[in-house]
């Protein structure tokens, strides 16, 4: 992708397998310095897609929800940070996370990132998780780059 490149790409996830599929061509794409914003109600399939990214990266650790503890670590060449900030109700104790400290180091996934969205970075990665009416999933993912 080159710097003004933008990503609009849609998915009908069927199976458990073509889930995995698409976030192993993301795995091939996130970098250090990326930050994944992944929308969607409970349950849609968003941390089943960062334990199929962490798989693909080589994390060999249970990759799990961080609903109760806010963020997990795992440990890499590449090392993850997967907050959830279902339970928070301010900006404020998004800030005290220091979720960005180290960005340049890591790839940083966000699950309920709307209280957020006013300090994701710029280049953020959108990733619109839904249930279609046959209980199918919908992904829709967005990026803009900019230099």
């Amino acid at each position: 992708m080159t710097a003004n490149s933008h990503v609009d790409e849609k998915y009908l996830i069927k199976t458990a397998k073509e889930a995995e599929s698409v976030a192993k061509k993301y795995a091939r794409l996130f970098r250090k310095g990326d930050v994944v914003a992944l929308f969607g109600e409970l349950g849609v399939g968003k941390t089943f897609f960062v334990q199929n990214v962490c798989k693909e990266l080589g994390i060999k650790e249970v990759v799990s929800s961080p609903s109760y503890v806010l963020l997990n670590q795992y440990k890499g060449d590449i090392p993850i940070k997967h907050y959830d900030l279902y339970r928070l109700q301010y900006l404020e104790e998004v800030f005290e996370l220091c979720m960005f400290e180290d960005l340049d180091e890591t790839i940083i996934f966000v699950e309920w990132p709307q209280i957020a969205e006013s300090i994701l970075p710029a280049n953020t990665w959108h990733f619109y998780f839904e249930y279609d009416n046959d209980f199918k999933r919908k992904l829709h993912i967005i990026r803009n780059l900019k230099k």
